[in-house]
This record gives structure tokens, C-alpha cells and sequence, in this order.
């Protein structure tokens, strides 16, 4: 079974080191909803639910293939992996929480001992502890995968990021205020893929917040030789969203983390 082996501690002195070596390096978390999509048959009505709730529509099945196939590229190419550490599927009433780690062990196989597995809260203990912030004053320039246009925030918060390089890709349908039905996949997905495939990431850093379509994106720019970190929804808390826990909503909002 796979197990939590390192913290945040370890994955932000890891990113900087690559940054500094110009090394690539990719950082994703793995939940429910990735488990759901790269095993689409496990439980069809749970799937359908993630598919409405990120996109607001079914996708094909030829379509829910070359997801879960490209989630699985993604896995299978990730140096560190945000896991669900033990006993949390203790606490929740999805049936695929406690079949998480057990799935991608079985994915994973011969390359397991090449990776590193972290809590997949990891986005928030690196923006709690400070680490986040570290990281972003260490750099004079950045890409951003991400539904929010956060640039002049966080250009004024770090001055020292001279460009901010905004990837613009659609939202997570149930929580947008105004929600509009857009192609994330394929259309936007394979723009992006094509858009980087053309370019060389040395040194670079990319913070997305994908969701299970955007992984394989996050990938794709480490392979291009640039450093990827998953931060998800730290990106809504950037602007103040609430999308996550309690009290979670398309209208609900608390103060912006980058003012």
C-alpha cells in the first residue's frame, strides 16, 4: 500500500533546488474525483456527478477514455503524489476514498519506489506554513493554469515577479457564479498540450489548479523540462472563493488571500 514518506517541508525545498538546477520536476494530488474519472466504470453515477459538477455536461465515452488514459500518463509520469493519508476514508461517505491508494498502487506497480507520496492537503500546508509564499519570492517569472485571473494580485504582492504568464482555462461549473457550459476537454485541453509541447520550461514554474482534466497539463510542462506544482483550490482562496468545506458556494466569499 502507499503511504505518506514525505512532507511539505520537503517538497518546497525540493521545488526550489529544481528551480535552481534547472531540473524538472511535477507535483499532483490524487483524490476522489481522479479516481473516479481514470476508473470510469467503477461507479457510473458517481462519475457522471463529477463530470457535471466540474464541466456542467456528460462527456463522450471515447472522451472519458482519453481522460482517464491521459490521467493515467500523469500518474504514471509524476515525481510526487498528493495521496489520501490513512483513515480518511473513515470520514467520509464515498465509497472511493478507501479504494484511493490501493488503485494507484496497482496502477503504479514497478515505479513505485521512484516516487514520493505526500498528503494530498499539500497545497494548503504550503500556503499555511508559508511555504508558498517562499517559493513565489524566490522567482522572477511564472505560469499560472488556472480559472482565476490572479496576475496583477500577485504581482503586486511580489514585485519580484516581473512576468505572470496566465493559462486561462474554465471553472469548476457548480461554483461559478455565472456558469457557462465551455469545451474544457478536448478543445482548451488540447490547445494548452499542443501550446506546450512547443516550448522549453527550463527553470520555470507552473502553479495550476486543473482539476482531473488539468493533471496531465501540470505533467506536460515538467516534461518540457519546467517545474509543475498542483495547487488547486489555493487558487480560489487567492480571490476569497469559498469551493471547498463548509459552507461552500458559487456566491460565498471570505477575505482574498492575494489583495
Amino acid at each position: 500500500m502507499l503511504e505518506v514518506n514525505i512532507n511539505e517541508r520537503y517538497v518546497h525545498d525540493l521545488i526550489l533546488e529544481s528551480l535552481k538546477n534547472k531540473k524538472p520536476l511535477s507535483v499532483i494530488r490524487i483524490g476522489d474525483g481522479e479516481i473516479s474519472t481514470l476508473k470510469y466504470d467503477l461507479d457510473r453515477n458517481l462519475t457522471n456527478r463529477f463530470y457535471q459538477r466540474h464541466t456542467g455536461k456528460q462527456p463522450t465515452e471515447s472522451e472519458m477514455v482519453e481522460i482517464s488514459n491521459n490521467l493515467r500518463s500523469s500518474i504514471l509520469d509524476a515525481n510526487i503524489i498528493g495521496i489520501s493519508p490513512k483513515g480518511i476514508d473513515e470520514r467520509t461517505s464515498n465509497p472511493v476514498w478507501g479504494l484511493t491508494n490501493s488503485i494507484l498502487y496497482d496502477l503504479i506497480q514497478e515505479n513505485h519506489d521512484s516516487k514520493k507520496y505526500c498528503d494530498m492537503n499539500l497545497h494548503y500546508k504550503l500556503n499555511k506554513h508559508g511555504l508558498l509564499d517562499n517559493i513565489l519570492k524566490s522567482i522572477d517569472e511564472l505560469y499560472i493554469l488556472t480559472p482565476r485571473d490572479v496576475v496583477s494580485q500577485l504581482q503586486k504582492k511580489y514585485p519580484n515577479i516581473k512576468k505572470v504568464h496566465f493559462i486561462k482555462i474554465p471553472g469548476q461549473y457548480i461554483f461559478e457564479e455565472s456558469p457557462v457550459i465551455e469545451s474544457y476537454y478536448p478543445d482548451t485541453y488540447n490547445k494548452i498540450m499542443s501550446d506546450f509541447k512547443n516550448q522549453k520550461f527550463d527553470g520555470k514554474l507552473l502553479l495550476f489548479g486543473g482539476g482531473f482534466i488539468g493533471k496531465n497539463l501540470g505533467v506536460e510542462f515538467s516534461r518540457m523540462g519546467g517545474v509543475s506544482l498542483d495547487i488547486g483550490s489555493v487558487f480560489d482562496m487567492f480571490v476569497g472563493k469559498v469551493t471547498r468545506g463548509k459552507g461552500k458556494g458559487p456566491n460565498v466569499y471570505v477575505k482574498p488571500i492575494l489583495e
